[in-house]
């Protein structure tokens, strides 16, 4: 149900929007990355594109960014709040959201094996003017982060990726 006048994509609830502990983020319950309803029909679909069509498979990404979905998750203004204040949380949600990718990636990758050339991820981090965080928050807190991931890909791979963002027009800072 949306929102009174808002769209369909409004969000209703940040489900961590009042946990602001690591603690509180180990006892929470994390959707399982390794559901088999994730995995459903995802070899044959990479085996019909590639073998029988002979179309290049790109294997999609099981959710937003890991910036994007702390926030959504966190609610936008504690995120904000958590990176520059409650870093030790920030750090541990950017970990634990990067886990459970993971996670899927590596089942993923298992099932479908040599059937997918690409690989899909991406992540919000900018708008068409500006950045969402400063460079300096984003080199504290996400650029070691997501190249670390991109390089687990990597190596459990020989996939080409493509990892998007919304691109910033002109940096200011």
């Amino acid at each position: 149900m949306p929102i009174k006048n808002g769209l369909y994509f409004d969000m209703r609830k940040h489900p961590l929007e009042n946990i602001d502990t690591v603690n509180g983020l180990e006892e929470y319950s994390w959707p399982d990355p390794l559901d088999e309803g994730r995995f459903v029909s995802l070899n044959e679909r990479a085996n019909k594109y590639v073998l029988e069509e002979e179309r290049v498979y790109v294997l999609g990404r099981v959710g937003a960014g890991i910036f994007e979905i702390a926030l959504w998750i966190r609610e936008y203004v504690n995120f904000y709040m958590d990176m520059a204040i409650n870093t030790a949380f920030a750090e541990a949600l950017r970990d634990k959201i990067m886990e459970i990718k993971m996670k899927y990636w590596e089942k993923a990758l298992d099932i479908v094996g040599e059937n997918v050339l690409i690989i899909s991820e991406a992540d919000d981090l900018a708008t068409k003017e500006e950045l969402l965080i400063s460079p300096k928050m984003y080199r504290k807190l996400l650029v070691l982060n997501i190249k670390n991931y991109l390089n687990l890909l990597r190596k459990r791979s020989k996939l080409k990726q493509i990892f998007s963002t919304i691109l910033v027009v002109q940096l200011k800072n």
